[in-house]
């Protein structure tokens, strides 16, 4: 959710390892700075494109979100809206989207884009019955998906145990672990770092996310 976040707490979460990607929402204050301050870095970024939820429009995606009633024509206008904002970001993620990401139609579109555009795709699996990371498949674009959110539902040292026990269990089973956490406080950034201590310490390996699928080693993004 970066974009809004700047001064000194945008430079601490810049002094993170520069393998952990920055998904940045397009339009907000801090949006380019963000976004060039990581390319400098050589950090990958992602384009965070707000997309419908079950609940729309109590529950509020975001400015120029991908809506399922849209036509294929909006749907393209409003992705290359949020893709052109920020150019050297290397791919794309969905914030919400619990609906849209379960739209077969909404979903090809969108992957139709990113096709075009040379761009990647994370889904971020806020719907347990999502099809976008298929929808990239079939596309034939670089597709991911998201394992688990670290800080969800809270960040208590409880849940931060019940992450890193579930990290381990997939890293057990699967070469690669893809995380999500959020950079809305100073206390989600000590969050994760105590996070990626103890990670590490346990012989997991940061990596970029375009690097996912690229080696045989246990690894986490």
């Amino acid at each position: 959710d970066f974009g809004s976040v700047s001064g000194e707490m945008l430079q601490q979460w810049l002094e993170l390892p520069t393998e952990i990607d920055f998904a940045i929402f397009a339009g907000q204050k801090h949006s380019e700075e963000t976004m060039n301050r990581s390319f400098a870095q050589g950090r990958e970024t992602l384009v965070h494109v707000p997309m419908e939820p079950i609940g729309y429009p109590q529950q509020n995606p975001g400015e120029n979100p991908i809506l399922v009633q849209m036509d294929q024509s909006e749907v393209e206008k409003t992705m290359l809206r949020h893709i052109n904002a920020l150019p050297l970001c290397a791919g794309v993620n969905n914030h919400m989207g619990s609906l849209a990401t379960t739209d077969h139609d909404i979903m090809g579109w969108v992957m139709g884009v990113l096709k075009k555009k040379g761009k990647f795709f994370l889904d971020s699996r806020t719907s347990n019955v999502s099809i976008a990371y298929q929808a990239a498949q079939k596309a034939r674009i670089p597709a991911y998906r998201n394992d688990l959110f670290l800080d969800s539902p809270d960040i208590s040292e409880a849940n931060l145990e019940s992450r890193l026990r579930q990290v381990q269990e997939l890293g057990a089973k699967n070469n690669t672990v893809i995380a999500i956490t959020h950079c809305h406080s100073a206390r989600k950034l000590q969050y994760l770092k105590d996070f990626l201590k103890r990670i590490q310490a346990a012989g997991f390996t940061l990596i970029p996310l375009s690097q996912v699928g690229k080696t045989d080693l246990p690894l986490i993004l």
